[in-house]
């Protein structure tokens, strides 16, 4: 099932490290801090347990939370994207389904 991926982190080291590890799980990114990608529920479980070994690090009183949604097949073929998303330094330019 695919999923979204949506992230508020303020500490930019806890922010890069969810980041990558998203894209370890093969999610692409379609916002400075949001990912979609599919996931089988043995990965996505395993997902969950590494995002909450990586907050659980982080220290209090900073924002950290993440939200994964699931996202239905025929939601992403109609998906309505305007204007492009290029990464920093990866030149690549991000296209949504």
């Amino acid at each position: 099932m695919p999923y979204l991926v949506i992230y508020d982190i303020t500490r930019d080291s806890l922010r890069e490290r969810v980041a990558n590890k998203l894209k370890d799980y093969g999610l692409r990114r379609i916002q400075y801090s949001a990912f979609v990608g599919e996931l089988r529920l043995r990965r996505l479980r395993s997902l969950i347990l590494d995002l909450r070994k990586i907050i659980g690090q982080a220290g209090g009183g900073e924002r950290k939370v993440v939200h994964i949604f699931p996202v239905p097949f025929s939601s992403l073929r109609s998906v309505i994207v305007i204007g492009r998303w290029e990464e920093e330094g990866e030149g690549s330019k991000v296209e949504v389904f």
